[in-house]
């Protein structure tokens, strides 16, 4: 096996480094450094430099022989880029049961270090810790059937702008609140917060942050993170709007501390339609992940439907002959999905994902498509806390129902089959016979339920899923339901718990687990 001397070692910017030899059969790593951060506040790792290849340089000399003598000589320099590793995966691993994982495919992106070798970045995370303490973080990188890792510790202070165990509901201690300018306001607005003295601000990641009743702050449109230290809402937290012919919004807030009383909601898929002369199918209800040290639920967290798509509503736009004489395919979009990822979670509250949007290209027998119809599925609720000791539902958690397709799917068809002559129909006693049959010509499915995921210490209250439907206008199909699925190391219940609508319930425990039903 051959290694790189010690010149070719590239060290890291932050975390680790990761080196291939130029045989590309061994992984070195150097020393990894330490980090410090605070309780609720994004530590930066920093990116790892990580080896692929090598600059391969040669010379060539040339000389000219006249007379049977050589008379002059030069030489040339070469150089040419040796590739080793075409792709590599790679996971981040932050010590406190989350990871993240990716790959980086060489490509173009490769650099020289100036010492000959070629490499390219890793991209580098952010995460945010909600309890104090030390952590052991990681990077693994596997290529080429080689694979290490290096281990980073990770020191976490307490916060000094807010402890978990803060209430962040009382609005004297609020550093912006909401103004309720226009009533309906943006997060990034420059006339949304105010702070105690009644001046207006912008957001920052440091502030405890106080939602009036009765007002409503849009997140930014896109896939955004939004951090503060402290939030509570008393009115209305909801994502932008969603666009046609655009992936749907996903919103992921992460804050030390998080008591909802009001409304965090998610917005609806958009309905398909005709947009620049072509027909778009319906988009997915937003999204919303929620990371937290402390989460207290006392009021709704919802996230919305998936679009509608009709094509059928289009039938002018679409079909200028009749019903029927094109066919198009209908997509309803899926239920907006909601993800609880806190340390300590308390619901006393809903939490509720998203319908799946219908599919339908059927009105009635003088205005209905041809084509596949596939519903919207339900969106799906992952809860899961860290602490179980401390973590419990007493209220609702619903998974989204799924889309109801509806279309024509089976087609029925009858012939006459007669007797050939006459004496046939004699001795065999029949002149004709009619026979039908049905053939399956589109695909009418409706959406399946949205799945549960719960990992919570203490469960009460009702936890129920939805089926959707499928109407074939000449057969009717069943629905796969969706799964309750819970993966707790301490589970209790009580006589309020109620779990409902789901076909299959799946509880994972360990050998040490305790599970009391």
């Amino acid at each position: 096996m051959k290694f790189l001397s010690l010149k070719h070692i590239v060290a890291s910017t932050v975390l680790v480094g990761v080196l291939f030899s130029h045989s590309a059969s061994a992984l070195l790593i150097n020393s990894p450094a330490e980090k410090t951060g605070t309780e609720g506040v994004n530590v930066s790792f920093g990116g790892a430099s990580v080896g692929v290849g090598y600059i391969k340089r040669w010379t060539e000399r040339i000389c000219k022989k006249k007379f049977g003598l050589w008379t002059s000589c030069k030489t040339k320099h070469h150089q040419s880029d040796k590739i080793d590793i075409n792709s590599l995966s790679y996971t981040w691993s932050f010590g406190d049961g989350d990871s993240y994982s990716g790959s980086v495919s060489t490509g173009k992106s490769y650099f020289s270090d100036g010492a000959d070798n070629l490499l390219v970045y890793i991209p580098a995370p952010q995460h945010a810790y909600f309890e104090q303490g030390l952590y052991e973080a990681s990077l693994t990188v596997k290529a080429n059937g080689s694979s290490d890792a290096r281990n980073a510790m990770v020191m976490i202070r307490p916060s000094e702008i807010i402890s978990s165990t803060a209430n962040v509901c009382d609005i004297s201690k609020a550093t912006a609140i909401s103004t309720g300018f226009g009533q309906l306001q943006s997060w990034t607005g420059s006339k949304t917060w105010k702070n105690q003295s009644g001046f207006l601000k912008k957001i920052q990641d440091t502030d405890i942050v106080f939602i009036k009743k009765g007002h409503i702050v849009y997140l930014p449109i896109g896939n955004q993170h939004i951090q503060v230290a402290g939030l509570c809402i008393e009115g209305s937290l909801v994502t932008a709007k969603n666009k046609l012919a655009q992936a749907s919004n996903h919103i992921v807030l992460t804050a030390n501390v998080i008591r909802n009383r009001g409304f965090i909601e998610t917005a609806n898929g958009k309905v398909g339609a005709m947009l620049d002369g072509s027909y778009h199918n319906a988009t997915d209800g937003g999204t919303v992940s929620i990371f937290s040290g402390r989460f207290i639920n006392e009021g709704e967290i919802g996230a919305k439907p998936g679009g509608r798509d009709e094509p059928i509503s289009n039938l002018d736009l679409l079909d200028s002959n009749k019903s029927g004489s094109i066919a198009i395919d209908a997509f309803g979009g899926d239920g907006g999905h909601i993800g609880i990822f806190p340390n300590e979670f308390i619901n006393l509250g809903l939490v509720s994902a998203g319908k799946g949007g219908d599919a339908r290209l059927f009105n009635s027998w003088s205005q209905f498509y041809y084509g596949n119809a596939y519903a919207g599925r339900g969106g799906s609720v992952h809860v899961s806390a860290r602490n179980l000791n401390e973590s419990e539902s007493s209220g609702n958690l619903a998974a989204g129902c799924g889309g109801t397709a509806e279309g024509i799917g089976t087609q029925e068809s009858k012939f006459e089959a007669k007797a050939a002559s006459w004496l046939d129909s004699v001795l065999t006693g029949i002149k004709s016979i009619t026979i039908t049959g049905r053939d399956k010509v589109f695909d009418i499915a409706g959406g399946k339920g949205g799945n549960l995921s719960i990992n919570l210490g203490h469960l009460g209250g009702l936890t129920k899923g939805c089926d959707g439907a499928t109407i074939d206008r000449v057969q009717k199909h069943p629905t796969v339901t969706e799964v309750i699925r819970f993966e707790p190391t301490v589970l209790t219940v009580d006589e309020t718990t109620r779990l409902t609508n789901a076909n299959t319930i799946y509880i994972y425990a360990g050998d040490d687990a305790e599970v009391d039903l």
